[in-house]
């Protein structure tokens, strides 16, 4: 029976697979916590540049007056900056999108 079993004995093809095996693991939960932390700070980034982004584009449209003189000419700059502030929320709302639908799992492997 002793002899059998000492066959069932598995050798490690390294003698230092078991650490680096550790190591490996560690170095995962290390940068799965640090991706999941920057995930959470992009929510938090993307709606303070919408907030300030609104406060901004709301503040430039009422001191535009004292620059451009003409309110033609003033309804079409502040036409501009809305479309382009709109397309820049759009841009980084499908960046978040994608980012919230990652797998961070699959991400370090």
């Amino acid at each position: 029976m002793r002899e059998i079993l000492s066959h069932s004995k598995l050798d490690l093809p390294f003698s230092d697979f078991d650490g680096r095996m550790i190591h490996k693991i560690q170095e995962y939960e290390v940068k799965k916590k640090a991706a999941e932390k920057n995930k959470f700070y992009s929510y938090i980034c993307f709606l303070a540049g919408i907030i300030l982004g609104t406060l901004l584009n709301y503040l430039m449209s009422q001191n535009l007056n004292e620059l451009v003189p003409s309110g033609a000419s003033q309804d079409k700059i502040v036409s501009v900056i809305q479309l382009l502030y709109v397309v820049l929320i759009v841009l980084f709302a499908d960046k978040l999108w994608k980012l919230s639908k990652m797998d961070l799992k699959k991400l370090f492997r």
